[in-house]
């Protein structure tokens, strides 16, 4: 092996192992016909900064991820009458982090849920959430202009099949 691609190999290496992994959960939420997605507030990382996604977070050791979507739309929302639909699948990105890790590789899996809320449900947004996160506000999104909003490309798909069974709850 030539030393250059030695030496690339070796880098790939050594990036893998300090990889940072991180799995998530998140909701695709129907009520009535519309989508629930949820605006972060300002943050410290302008790339996540007022963008709308759907409610979620990370998944807790031990915990199964449709339990953590539940445990972070009570804790985010409010919301305790929601009833699990189906699962929609998972997007499995890598990516090396500018903002947060400062150069390292990024291993995210997300997992993906379609949740129906009760007709009369009502939101409750907290002013933070613990380390600092922010709801800046909600927006109910009638579901046919959910994917000329979306703000992650990645999510596509996802988004695709929530709305296919949202459409055939009505």
């Amino acid at each position: 092996i030539t030393y250059n691609i030695k030496k690339f190999l070796l880098n790939i290496l050594r990036d893998l192992k300090a990889m940072k992994e991180i799995k998530v959960s998140a909701a695709i939420i129907i009520n009535k016909g519309k989508i629930l997605c949820v605006q972060r507030g300002v943050n410290k990382f302008e790339y996540i900064s007022n963008k709308f996604e759907f409610p979620g977070g990370k998944i807790e050791e031990g915990e199964q991820p449709s339990d953590t979507v539940i445990r972070e739309i009570h804790e985010e929302l409010g919301l305790d009458q929601i009833n699990f639909i189906s699962r929609l699948g998972s997007i499995d990105i890598w990516f090396k982090d500018k903002y947060h890790f400062r150069g390292q590789i990024i291993h995210k899996y997300i997992h993906y849920f379609l949740f129906e809320t009760a007709v009369d449900s009502e939101l409750i947004i907290p002013v933070g959430i613990e380390g600092g996160e922010t709801i800046r506000g909600v927006a109910w999104v009638p579901a046919n202009e959910l994917l000329r909003r979306s703000s992650y490309k990645d999510m596509i798909g996802i988004i695709k099949k929530g709305l296919r069974l949202c459409s055939s709850l009505s």
